[in-house]
C-alpha cells in the first residue's frame, strides 16, 4: 500500500495544477481579446468555455477512474491539462484558444474529481482520511491567493501566452 502522505501530497499537487487556469484566467481575458481584436462579446466565451466544459466531465470523472484505474485517469487529466494549456499558450486564432480552454478545463477537473476518490482509498482510519481531506482542500485558497500575484508579475513585461505556459507545466508536474 503506497504511503498516504505522499499519496495526500501527489493529489494535492495535481489540484494545484487544476486551480492554476481558474485562478488567473480573468486577468487573461483582456489581453486575449486584444492580441486576437475581438470585441467584448468574445469574453464571455473565453470566461464560460471552461465552466462548459468541466460541466460535461465532472459526472464522466469518477466512473471512468472506477472503470480504467484511479492513477491512469489521473495521469491522463494531466495530459489533456498541459496539452490544452499548450494550445491556448500557441493559439494563432481566438477559435484555437477556445478550444484550449475547454481541453484544459477538461483535465482540471479530472484532476479535482479523481483524487477524492485516490484519498479515500489510500488513506486508512477516519481521522486520517478527514485530515488527508482538509489539506487537498487547502489547496483552492492557496493557489487563488497566490496565483493572481504571480499572474500580475508575469504579465508586467510579458504576453499572456506566458501565464498559459505556466498552466502547462502545471499540468506537466501533476503528472
Amino acid at each position: 500500500m503506497p504511503d498516504p502522505r505522499r499519496v495526500v501530497l501527489g493529489v494535492s499537487v495535481a489540484a494545484g495544477a487544476a486551480y492554476l487556469q481558474p485562478a488567473t484566467l480573468n486577468y487573461l481575458v483582456s489581453p486575449m481579446l486584444d492580441t486576437f481584436h475581438a470585441d467584448e462579446s468574445a469574453s464571455a466565451t473565453l470566461r464560460e468555455t471552461p465552466s462548459v466544459a468541466c460541466l460535461l466531465v465532472i459526472f464522466l470523472a469518477a466512473v471512468v477512474a472506477q472503470r480504467f484505474g484511479q492513477r491512469r485517469v489521473l495521469v491522463l487529466g494531466a495530459v489533456t491539462l498541459t496539452v490544452g494549456s499548450l494550445l491556448v499558450a500557441a493559439a494563432p486564432v481566438l477559435a484555437v484558444a477556445i478550444a484550449g480552454l475547454a481541453i484544459q478545463a477538461g483535465g482540471a477537473t479530472v484532476l479535482l474529481v479523481v483524487p477524492l476518490g485516490i484519498i479515500g482509498a489510500a488513506v486508512p482510519g477516519r481521522e486520517q482520511r478527514a485530515r488527508a481531506f482538509a489539506i487537498f482542500s487547502m489547496v483552492s485558497p492557496v493557489v487563488f491567493v497566490m496565483l493572481p500575484v504571480l499572474t500580475s508579475w508575469l504579465m508586467e513585461d510579458r504576453s499572456w501566452r506566458v501565464v498559459a505556459f505556466t498552466w502547462a507545466l502545471g499540468g506537466a508536474l501533476a503528472v
